[in-house]
């Protein structure tokens, strides 16, 4: 009689199986979000998943990519833990470091900042440590800065020149289309002056009064910017 017990619910297991296929119905994905002191807002103006799907936030303040290379591990095993209590399948990393490798600290502004050559190894360790575990990656690019930035063409700004990085290097590395990509939202925080892009004035209503955060409107033109389903809310 078990045994009998044990077959049918072999064969009731394989039917709802075969009937989650062809409803669709799958097993949810956890999702985490690495961000900086901006990532908050981001989460604030609407970045998230549907359900079955789930996205945890794993921002911190003053974080880089050169602190994140350090430490990715850690917010491995947080995601890989996260994933297994929730019954979820790892599913893709959103990355937002808006800036702090390329711009001074306000507080420290006489510490080196680190070249581009050294800047593009440590994004790289990055994604070569979550090529192991992350279906996906999604770089978010980084944004000027009104502080620093103000009346500079965007092409001249820090961040043009760390996106620009990002790009090259996903493209030589031969990660994007297949396990990288990059949605570069920092010419959208510049405005059109005759031929070129500029960090104009016109552009403070993005940003929050220190010049380096965003202000909420800020926060909701970059999370336009990324794939629809870290939005599911637009429109709403």
């Amino acid at each position: 009689m078990g045994d009998e017990g044990g077959e049918v619910l072999s064969i009731l297991d394989e039917e709802v199986e075969d009937w989650r296929e062809e409803q669709g119905v799958r097993d949810g994905e956890m999702h985490v979000f690495l961000g900086d002191s901006n990532g908050p807002g981001l989460v604030d103006a609407g970045l998230d998943v549907s359900p079955p799907d789930i996205i945890i936030n794993r921002t911190e303040s003053g974080r880089k990519w050169t602190s994140l290379s350090i430490i990715v591990r850690r917010d491995i095993n947080w995601w890989q833990l996260a994933a297994q209590s929730f019954g979820c399948t790892m599913g893709v990393t959103v990355i937002w470091l808006s800036g702090n490798d390329s711009y001074p600290h306000p507080k420290r502004p006489l510490e080196p900042l680190i070249g581009l050559d050294a800047l593009e190894a440590h994004i790289l360790l990055v994604l070569r440590t979550l090529r192991d575990v992350a279906r996906r990656v999604i770089i978010v690019g980084p944004i000027p800065r009104f502080r620093f930035d103000r009346g500079l063409p965007w092409e001249r700004t820090p961040a043009y020149q760390a996106e620009r990085l990002i790009v090259k290097m996903l493209q030589r590395e031969n990660l994007t289309p297949s396990f990288a990509e990059v949605c570069c939202v920092g010419r959208y925080f510049s405005v059109r002056v005759r031929s070129r892009r500029v960090v104009g004035d016109k552009c403070a209503q993005l940003f929050a009064d220190d010049g380096i955060h965003l202000s909420s409107a800020g926060y909701r033109l970059v999370l336009s910017k990324l794939p629809r389903w870290l939005q599911p809310d637009a429109g709403a």
